[in-house]
């Protein structure tokens, strides 16, 4: 069973940073909140969000992703966490039933969200001002990174989806240009963060 505590990247914004934790054992939400920090940390870093502030100090945020379908077997973990007003916890998965009365619990979301809107959600909780919705892809732009991401060429991707190679890598550039994404590695970070959690531990 994979650790259902995870630490993801921080981001740096102008007056403070943010720290994200995962609480989950599903493989998909991992996932989808892996992306969505990573969306989200793109559009800080397109903004002066990242500028330091004049004090040259941040504070620093804590946001916690929980899904509900572990409650049960961590209760003892994060009861504590869940019944404390000074933690900002985010919902995300299974059925939240009574969960959404926490005193932490600021907003719930069903595991059918994309990435894209996760992150403008992440960005309200977080207390970005101003901040520009998540750039959202489209379905084409997500089939060209699965493959892609996977070490398929242009020519195969193309062959694969039935379009040209100048149009796969079309998209290709468009959905990077998007997220900030530089080169097939982090693409394959982006479509599969278990890639990368796999490489820390070798």
């Amino acid at each position: 069973m994979p650790n259902s505590f995870n630490e993801l990247p921080k981001i740096t914004f102008r007056k403070f940073r943010l720290s994200t934790f995962l609480f989950t054992n599903n493989d998909l939400i991992r996932t989808r909140v892996s992306q969505a920090v990573t969306i989200l940390d793109s559009m800080i870093n397109k903004k002066t969000y990242s500028q330091l502030s004049p004090t040259g100090s941040r504070e620093e945020k804590e946001l916690y992703v929980v899904d509900p379908s572990i409650i049960k077997k961590k209760e003892s973990d994060i009861g504590a966490l869940l019944n404390s007003d000074k933690f900002l916890v985010l919902l995300y998965g299974g059925p939240a039933d009574h969960l959404i009365t926490a005193q932490s619990v600021r907003h719930v979301v069903n595991s059918e969200i994309e990435p894209d809107e996760l992150a403008s959600i992440i960005g309200d909780l977080a207390g970005i001002k101003n901040m520009d919705r998540a750039p959202r892809l489209s379905q084409r732009e997500k089939e060209i990174l699965q493959y892609y991401g996977r070490g398929y060429t242009l020519k195969a991707i193309g062959y694969e989806l039935g379009i040209s190679p100048k149009s796969a890598e079309t998209y290709k550039s468009r959905a990077c240009r998007k997220l900030g994404l530089t080169g097939r590695a982090a693409v394959l970070k982006f479509i599969d963060p278990s890639v990368a959690r796999q490489n820390t531990l070798h």
